[in-house]
């Protein structure tokens, strides 16, 4: 059976906001939308099954389609290439009940703009309904957008990304961001969090997993009541309800212990938190976005990360691209930071020459975009004419011959095993570092972008003594 709404169809060329299919078998649920989506503005649509699509499509073009995931012995996930092949403009908004995110995230994979849950309420539906059509729009400059968070680019590997994330943002799903340290994984946590509804409702939290003992760890997240440990004289609220209607980040997450993992996965589950040293649930609604740039496959199969919490967090996965991979951003990102950079010291340091540039793009920036960052503030900060010099924005020398790469003093002759490489690199790195700082941890964590604790695993794996240093 397919129908429309005779009254809003008899003219299309008045129709305001666009003209939307809902395929569902579900008479109620179809009565329920049609009616929320007519009183929006929309031109309305209906069809009971799958095979109903196509004579839809053959008579009128649609902005949207409302898509169950279940169409009797149908899947509305496999109607989604058919619909996009046809017409590649139409958005597709799924309809799932709530135990079938994961098939609503298999959905957005295969090209579908985002899903509603049949539990929330119409008006809520229809709120979030047009906030997925807009965020397709965002998709179109998210570079330009959220150029303020330093996320700039035009390589395929970063359209990718905002995509991703225009598709993402305006769900609740839990993300899993992966990454080579330096990568960003923070700015697009904080980038989901900008464009969600949670902007306007609730705060944006960051916490490091590998930061904070694991004692501590537990009441920072799920808080603690009074006298439940030594020195505990009030009841502290966690992060968890800190961010009630707003989103958590929770950055290296493999670096969170066992005994943590197990209640982290109950909040996932539940939606709920106990306190320390309370019997008494509490209810919460807040986001979990986490990030890794561990193997948390690798974790998995040793034991050291449950399985059930890495598919929970991974409803979906973001892996952002090391800078190595998209070069060709470089200039992007060197002509922002160096505004930033003029802006924050007060001065008007100009861009590199083209050659210089070629040099920078030739690089392999082991550090990625942090290392960009940094490098960028110290060359405007030594600039002295207002001309930034090659050897202080890169403190590194490429020669393309051999690719000899001397770092600061530190010599990598490639070809090296990836591992050796990386720990050449890391403790030349951490003692150059201690140099410059004269052993004070604290400032080596600032300069770094590193946290102490960070640094403290670092002198222990290379043996090496801060005091030495001072």
């Amino acid at each position: 059976m397919l129908s429309n709404d005779t009254e809003s169809s008899k003219n299309t060329d008045k129709v305001s906001k666009g003209r939307i299919l809902i395929v569902d078998d579900d008479e109620n649920i179809r009565y329920l939308f049609k009616a929320k989506l007519i009183e929006a503005g929309f031109e309305v649509h209906e069809a009971e099954a799958a095979h109903e699509i196509g004579s839809a499509f053959a008579n009128y073009s649609y902005t949207a389609v409302l898509l169950d995931n279940y169409l009797g012995d149908s899947l509305g996930v496999e109607c989604i290439p058919g619909i996009l092949r046809v017409s590649p403009t139409t958005r597709i908004v799924m309809l799932t009940g709530h135990g079938s995110v994961e098939l609503a995230v298999d959905a957005l994979k295969e090209g579908a703009s985002g899903f509603l849950l049949k539990t929330e309420s119409p008006d809520s539906n229809i709120e979030k309904f047009i906030q997925i059509l807009s965020a397709e729009r965002v998709d179109e400059s998210f570079d330009s957008s959220f150029k303020t968070t330093g996320m700039v680019g035009t390589s395929e590997p970063m359209k990718k990304i905002f995509s991703q994330l225009a598709k993402v943002s305006p769900t609740d799903i839990t993300v899993l961001i992966g990454g080579e340290s330096g990568t960003g994984k923070e700015l697009v946590a904080r980038a989901i969090h900008d464009i969600s509804p949670r902007r306007d409702t609730g705060p944006f939290i960051a916490i490091n997993c590998g930061a904070i003992s694991e004692n501590l760890l537990e009441a920072e997240l799920f808080g603690s009541k009074k006298g439940s440990y030594t020195g505990s004289n009030r009841d502290r609220k966690g992060y968890f309800e800190t961010c009630h209607n707003g989103t958590l980040f929770l950055d290296e997450i493999g670096e969170m212990p066992a005994s943590l993992q197990v209640k982290l996965l109950r909040v996932l589950q539940e939606r709920e938190i106990t306190p320390v040293g309370s019997c008494h649930p509490v209810k919460v609604n807040t986001r979990v976005i986490a990030a890794t740039n561990c193997n948390l496959l690798r974790d998995m199969k040793s034991g050291r990360f449950r399985e059930d919490l890495f598919y929970r967090l991974s409803v979906m996965k973001i892996d952002l691209p090391p800078l190595r991979d998209r070069l060709e951003d470089v200039p992007l990102l060197l002509n922002f930071f160096v505004e930033k950079a003029n802006s924050k010291f007060g001065k008007s340091v100009r861009l590199p020459l083209c050659d210089a540039i070629a040099k920078l793009k030739a690089y392999h920036w082991p550090g990625n975009i942090r290392e960009l960052h940094n490098a960028v503030e110290r060359a405007v900060l030594l600039a002295e004419s207002g001309e930034m010099m090659l050897r202080d924005l890169l403190p590194v020398r490429v020669d393309g011959v051999d690719h000899e790469v001397s770092a600061g003093g530190l010599s990598l002759n490639l070809p090296l095993e990836f591992n050796d490489a990386k720990e050449t690199f890391e403790k030349g790195y951490i003692e150059q570092l201690l140099t410059a700082t004269s052993g004070n941890i604290t400032e080596a964590a600032k300069v770094s972008g590193q946290y102490r604790p960070a640094i403290y695993r670092l002198l222990k794996k290379y043996s090496l003594d801060a005091n030495q240093y001072k």
